[in-house]
């Protein structure tokens, strides 16, 4: 259940498949655990980011601009 589980969720089934052939040909048995730790989705960090929020009377001052400024020709 546990490589079916992981060939399913992680879109691994064509090369999962081709690795449990190859086992049982060599009259070997799959190692769940070991398959687990080579396919699944690594974590990744995400990039800090920083967001400098202006102050609001300086987005409605902008907000005012656009609604007055004329369409230009």
């Amino acid at each position: 259940m546990g490589l079916l589980k992981l060939a399913g969720h992680h879109g691994v089934e064509a090369v999962l498949a081709e690795r449990l052939d190859m086992l049982l040909e060599a009259g070997e048995l799959p190692d769940v655990k070991q398959f687990r730790d080579e396919f699944a989705p690594r974590q990744t960090l995400c990039p800090e980011m920083v967001v400098q929020i202006p102050p609001s009377q300086s987005m409605t001052n902008y907000s005012i601009g656009l609604l007055h400024e004329r369409p230009r020709s």
